[in-house]
């Protein structure tokens, strides 16, 4: 028995941090199954304890938002802290794992992946949206519920992190792991750096998992690229999914999609070609017998991938025209037809009463009169906090204040009075501030950066806005456009070969026509080496080839010993040096993180 509550069934998992239990709580009247997950850090430091405990607050606190405002994350019940060890009480999600699925159907169709991922990733979206990314997104994670088959997302990496909290020599709380699952996370979450696009990669390695039944690591990887070739292990996959999965597990985070919304609308676009049927010609017999008038509104998606019409795009019919018809009788008691001229004549009399119903409808809706007293809605000012183009926004929908055609219907006996606060000028919109117009240009760029850190992409010309993608030093990109910015830096709107694209300020790039430092004379090899960098124990990417572009198989520590055995110029003009450890491994480091000895 737990805290005199929480009387103990079974034990669910054991981990670095701790343990897992299945529990009742035998003080709530239904007695409910809940979860605990008892937690143990990693010092038994006084001070580093009450630090620890402080963080393992404010993360119970982000726990209960989080399940509150979804049905897809497990409630937070309670937590509390007992003999140094912390404990979460969460609710009990009563369903299978996605591996547990996977190994009793070896492997999931298309269309069951496709309905789970277009239910994960509004769950990812609001995740992001309160700064929190999960960390270690993989199919033991995900709990198809039994009562609604809806996949729920479990076991956030924030509280192991805190867990993992340790000092560093200038006194900085860190975390002394790295949070994710080996195979499942990218390349930057490996070096201690995720963003919202390392979730959008474990879900869509995830994903290939229970296409294939493969783990990531079963896949032979591109020499040049670093990246996965997983697509002739599922040969029946449509072209469109395959590619969104294709973009969500890119090494590089630039060519991923920047967020779980960008995401989700690639899928449902994906959905909507594959499931829309064609458009059946309607014949005359059974042609509709009343006007409508159907405004061009394109048709939005759902979240299950089916199109839907708006309501402001339904069929609007003419009430003040009661016009039927019915298909001529071809019952035992009527007489059959002697001719065709005996069904056209009809529709042609038919077809001049409609057509003189709206023109009459029209004239009506028009004449000075009439408008008098119809509420007139005033167009919709100019929205200045609207996204601008080069941002990434929803399929357009009609705007709140469009007039409704059904609403505009025209009494002409008894018209209401304009109301007085409707029919009122639109307001006016003062004109924006005089601003710096971007020059045209074209140009290539080449990233700069210190140390190798990643270079921010930003969406406008300010470090206020939003970065949705960063490069790294040595990437080659295309100067499109600059400005003068309200700091006082050029900036340039630059595109990278992916497609990718944003605002960069002038002190991140130099131009490609600036040759690359001479090379020192050269060595002898093999030598020895030591990993450096500025702080002692932090770690280093070891990339399989002479490229930041590369992908990073092994990572090294700052004082690691390692042994050189050739040196090369990479694609940065910079020097890298193909390293091997004591435990066998090898890869290649850049020369400004190696010290030759």
């Amino acid at each position: 028995m737990l805290a005199n509550r929480y009387r103990m069934i079974k034990k669910l998992g054991e981990g670095g941090f701790g343990q897992t239990f299945l529990a009742q709580d035998v003080q709530m009247p239904s007695q409910r199954t809940c979860v605990i997950k008892q937690l143990k850090p990693m010092t038994a430091n006084p001070e580093i304890y009450q630090m620890i405990q402080e963080r393992f607050q404010r993360e119970a606190t982000v726990l209960e938002k989080l399940g509150e405002r979804s049905r897809q994350i497990p409630s937070l019940y309670a937590y509390f802290c007992e003999n140094q060890e912390f404990f979460l009480i969460q609710e009990w999600i009563e369903g299978a794992t996605l591996s547990d699925r996977i190994h009793a159907q070896t492997v999931l169709s298309a269309g069951a992946v496709r309905e789970i991922l277009l239910n994960l990733l509004p769950v990812l979206e609001f995740i992001h949206s309160q700064g929190i990314i999960h960390r270690d997104i993989k199919p033991d994670n995900i709990i198809i519920r039994q009562a609604d088959q809806l996949p729920v997302l479990i076991d956030f990496g924030a509280v192991r992190e805190t867990m993992g909290t340790v000092f560093n020599s200038k006194g900085h709380p860190t975390s002394s792991i790295v949070i994710g699952t080996p195979g499942y996370m990218p390349s930057e979450q490996a070096a201690g750096r995720p963003i919202a696009s390392s979730d959008l990669y474990s879900l869509g390695l995830t994903a290939i998992y229970a296409l294939t039944g493969k783990m990531p690591h079963e896949f032979i990887t591109d020499p040049q690229t670093g990246e996965i070739l997983w697509r002739n292990r599922a040969p029946d996959l449509s072209p469109e999914f395959a590619d969104v999965l294709e973009k969500a597990t890119r090494s590089h985070p630039r060519d991923r999609y920047s967020s779980a919304h960008q995401m989700l609308a690639a899928l449902q676009g994906e959905t909507l070609t594959q499931s829309i049927p064609p458009i059946q010609p309607i014949s005359p017999l059974n042609a509709p017998t009343m006007a409508v008038s159907v405004p061009s509104v394109p048709p939005t998606v759902a979240p299950t991938g089916q199109p839907t019409i708006p309501a402001t795009a339904q069929p609007f019919v003419q009430p003040t025209v009661p016009v039927t018809a019915s298909p001529p009788s071809l019952s035992n008691d009527a007489a059959p037809p002697k001719s065709t001229t005996s069904l056209v004549l009809p529709s042609l009399i038919l077809g001049g009463l409609v057509s003189a119903a709206i023109l009459i409808g029209f004239v009506l809706t028009r004449s000075p009169a009439s408008i008098g007293n119809l509420s007139s809605v005033p167009n919709p000012a100019p929205n200045p906090a609207s996204p601008s183009p080069d941002q990434d926004s929803p399929s357009p929908d009609l705007p709140d204040s469009t007039p409704d055609p059904t609403s505009q219907t025209v009494d002409p006996i008894a018209s209401p009075s304009p109301d007085p606060e409707i029919v009122a000028s639109p307001e006016v919109v003062p004109p924006e501030p005089n601003r710096p117009i971007a020059q045209p240009i074209s140009e290539e760029l080449v990233l700069v950066s210190a140390a190798g850190d990643p270079v921010n992409i930003y969406a406008q010309p300010s470090t206020r806005s939003a970065a949705p993608h960063y490069g790294l030093e040595g990437d080659r990109v295309t100067a499109l456009e600059q400005i003068q910015g309200e700091d006082g830096y050029t900036w340039y709107f630059v595109q990278f070969p992916s497609g990718a694209d944003g605002w960069i300020r002038s002190d991140a790039v130099r131009s490609s026509q600036v040759p690359p430092p001479v090379p020192e004379s050269p060595v002898s090899f093999p030598q020895t080496a030591q990993i450096i960098g500025q702080t002692s124990g932090s770690r280093v990417n070891v990339r399989s080839t002479p490229s930041t572009r590369a992908n990073s198989p092994h990572y090294g520590l700052v004082g690691d010993r390692v042994t050189v055995l050739e040196q090369a110029q990479g694609d940065d003009g910079r020097t890298w040096y193909s390293v091997q450890f004591s435990s066998g491994a090898t890869g290649w480091i850049r020369e400004d993180f190696v010290e030759l000895q």
